[in-house]
């Protein structure tokens, strides 16, 4: 695992903002590379804290 640092960012959501921190990279195995993003924000939010992957996050529509 390639462990990189990058600044936070928002994503849009129905009642609100997520708020999003860059994690890490995981190797996908094949030759790529899955990014995965940690949920900082709202502290409601059910994913709190949360390392998600970008196509996860892609499938609940956070981000494009």
């Amino acid at each position: 695992m390639e462990n990189i640092t990058a600044s936070r960012t928002k994503a849009p959501k129905e009642n609100g903002t997520v708020i999003l921190k860059r994690t890490f990279n995981q190797s996908d195995f094949q030759g790529g590379w899955i990014k995965f993003w940690r949920v900082v924000g709202p502290a409601n939010h059910p994913s709190l804290n949360s390392d998600i992957s970008v196509e996860k996050l892609k499938e609940w529509g956070l981000v494009r």
